[in-house]
């Protein structure tokens, strides 16, 4: 898995997930719904398919990680979050077919 940051944050796979769900985001910004029920589908479907656990710490069990390590993944699901709740109160962008 690429790293996550912001150029070439995601991986094909990762961006075709997140793609995957622009026709419910053009019904949302039409206002025909609301921005955290899409984003909670969106951030499920991420953190099952890409779990935070993995991503930094791949095949070890969360009950094995030192209080270091299970910080550093707590931080990074909080941050994941935190992006979230910037798009909750920001306009998305028009996107036109973009791959980001």
């Amino acid at each position: 898995m690429a790293p996550r940051g912001p150029k070439g944050w995601a991986t094909s796979e990762q961006i075709d997930l997140l793609m995957s769900f622009f026709g419910k985001y053009e019904n949302i910004s039409s206002g025909s719904s609301n921005y955290s029920s899409f984003l909670a589908k969106v951030t499920r479907r991420w953190f099952q398919e890409y779990p935070e656990l993995e991503g930094l710490f791949p095949g070890q069990e969360e009950s094995s990680l030192t209080e270091e390590e299970a910080a550093q993944v707590t931080k990074a699901i909080n941050t994941t979050t935190e992006v979230r709740l910037i798009f909750i109160t920001r306009p998305f962008p028009t996107f036109s077919n973009s791959r980001f």
